[in-house]
């Protein structure tokens, strides 16, 4: 919905998830028009992700007593439109998780971790002209497991994503890249 200068988006979705019960889930997001070209964000919502068949009962080392993930995500942003062309975004957020599934060494068993947060910003560059687009975002955050106050295991602190494409006609040719860095994987 537009009214004016404000921007209001909202969803609810409804998952039956099988022997883990039923869940709704929603998100929501208002923008609000500061300048022209320039929209102040902000955004709420919630998750529910389901271990797969392979975490719960893998041959090399299921967990069939696993719980799904349950998370609540908050964000507050500025987009920037830069030309007819370009816009530029940077949000900061906060995602907190309860039962985030993780498989720590040494056997690396999935586990329900009981808290988690991942806080940080997030900036993009986006591009569209013509047949041509490309990307480029970028993450840094603080991934922390609340129980322990220790760093999560395999959640980079940092990444890059890069994306260029080019539409011909039917066909589209693009090449992606993507860098992080460090991931922990135990002491």
């Amino acid at each position: 919905a537009t009214y004016g200068r404000n921007h209001l988006v909202g969803a609810v979705n409804y998952v039956h998830a099988g022997q883990f019960g039923e869940r709704f889930n929603w998100n929501a997001q208002y923008g609000f028009d500061l300048f022209q070209g320039t929209r102040l964000i902000a955004t709420a919502g919630s998750a529910f992700h389901t271990p797969t068949a392979e975490d719960r009962f893998s041959p090399y080392g299921g967990n069939p007593d696993l719980q799904p993930e349950k998370a609540q995500d908050y964000e507050l942003g500025v987009q920037q439109t830069l030309g007819a062309h370009q816009t530029a975004e940077v949000r900061v957020f906060r995602t907190d998780v309860r039962d985030l599934i993780n498989a720590p060494p040494p056997n690396y068993v999935p586990e329900n971790l009981g808290h988690a947060r991942l806080e940080g910003v997030q900036a993009s560059w986006h591009y569209v002209d013509g047949g041509w687009s490309a990307r480029l975002d970028g993450i840094a955050q603080n991934p922390r497991d609340l129980d322990d106050d220790s760093v999560l295991q395999r959640r980079a602190r940092l990444s890059v994503n890069a994306s260029l494409q080019r539409s011909l006609g039917r066909y589209d040719l693009g090449a992606n890249f993507y860098a992080a860095g460090r991931r922990q994987d135990g002491d």
